[in-house]
């Protein structure tokens, strides 16, 4: 699973398309915490197994407080979430990709992701993530201060495990790089397909990376 957080406008929904682009041309999106509902995901899997699809994306938006483990009814989404991720058909795959807008509108569980993008930090959010242990002390401190200098680029922390990398992307043109097509709904699903190859994709500049690498 991977978790992208940050605040609103700072190219979480652009970057996890762009990601789910590299993956699969076809991705599941929804924004409401009901995809998660027994039901709707029977729905889904229904869809998926019936599908050539082999690598399957499921895109779950602007999470925020929408699942927060608090209730019955959110413990039993979450329980179904992770199920979820340990179905396998014989020939197909599961990745999931969540976002929200900071680290504790998610419930803990969430927090656990193996892949983490950080695409902002400020001043009032630097403590939060120093007592988080999401990131390393030295990445997030090294985050800040390029955040600081670099005000209108583009910035993504990104955590692999013991790995962290601080990315500075340019893109040629993100608005086109994330068009899609909406091909049909499952329920509180919907089914978009992605309108451009990965050759066309981007142009990204390497003299503007940044790295940050720290065990944990």
């Amino acid at each position: 699973m991977l978790s992208i957080i940050g605040k609103p406008a700072t190219g979480k929904s652009a970057i996890a398309f762009l990601i789910s682009s590299f993956i699969s041309k076809h991705i599941f999106y929804s924004t409401q915490a009901e995809a998660l509902d027994r039901e709707n995901l029977e729905a889904l899997r229904n869809e998926i197994k019936n599908s050539k699809r082999r690598k399957i994306v499921l895109l779950l938006d602007d999470f925020s407080f929408a699942v927060t483990g608090r209730s019955k009814k959110d413990r039993e989404r979450l329980k179904n979430l992770m199920e979820l991720r340990h179905i396998l058909f014989e020939d197909k795959r599961y990745y999931i990709i969540l976002i929200g807008h900071y680290v504790r509108s998610l419930a803990p569980v969430l927090r656990s992701s193996h892949i983490k993008v950080l695409t902002y930090l400020d001043a009032a959010e630097l403590n939060l993530y120093l007592n988080e242990y999401m990131f390393s002390q030295s990445s997030l401190l090294a985050y800040f201060e390029y955040l600081q200098e670099k005000q209108h680029e583009k910035l993504y922390l990104v955590s692999f495990g013991t790995y962290e990398k601080i990315m500075n992307l340019t893109f040629t043109n993100i608005r086109q790089l994330t068009q899609r097509k909406r091909m049909k709904t499952i329920g509180p699903w919907t089914l978009y397909k992605m309108r451009f190859g990965k050759r066309k994709l981007l142009n990204i500049n390497n003299n503007n990376m940044k790295n940050e690498v720290s065990a944990k």
